[in-house]
């Protein structure tokens, strides 16, 4: 049984791609995505800080890719397909970073239930040098695992924040970062 984005599928929703039954648990395939991403956005920040549960992302297309291929495609058609699925990430991430996972409650003891004002400058002042808040979103693979799509977002403080569709390529075992599109679609921080 294969594995998409690391969520088990159920048997009512058949889906084009790796197949299996709908679960909480995330694989290891999704994490060297994000770890590839993450090493070669970030190279010189010395912590990241990931928010612990995926984020609900917006559904996209490949206009701004000439020519797409059929396994970017099918990549795509499986991460669109996943709005609104739900995990929660641990510190499997394979950087040379600190990593900090922040939970909601965390997100709330900093702000001081506040909101962004007050969080924001807490979180630079505990984690110096962080690029801000990392989100990320399930990982949509091509059926031969060789193409992904996710989207994160980088948020910052109140409206200062970026998203951006993200195509990645395995090569030789290896993931790297092939396209980004920025605003690659709605993005509400």
């Amino acid at each position: 049984m294969r594995w998409f984005a690391g969520f088990f599928f159920t048997p009512l929703l058949l889906v084009p791609g790796p197949v299996g039954q709908l679960g909480q648990e995330l694989g290891p395939e999704p994490y060297r995505v994000w770890s590839a991403y993450l090493r070669e956005t970030y190279p010189d920040a010395p912590v990241l800080v990931i928010k612990a549960e995926l984020r609900d992302y917006p559904k996209t297309d490949l206009a701004r890719i000439e020519g797409p291929t059929e396994n970017e495609k099918e990549a795509l058609e499986v991460y669109n397909l996943f709005s609104g699925a739900s995990a929660t990430v641990e510190d499997r991430f394979e950087v040379d970073q600190e990593i900090v996972i922040l939970t909601r409650s965390e997100r709330d003891v900093m702000g001081k239930g506040r909101g962004p004002e007050v969080f924001y400058p807490e979180l630079f002042r505990r984690y110096r040098g962080t690029p801000g808040v990392i989100e990320l979103t399930p990982v949509g693979f091509s059926r031969d695992s060789t193409t992904a799509f996710f989207f994160p977002v980088d948020a910052r403080g109140g409206l200062n924040c970026s998203g951006t569709l993200i195509l990645m390529e395995k090569k030789d075992d290896q993931w790297r970062v092939k396209n980004r599109q920025y605003g690659g679609g709605q993005i509400i921080c």
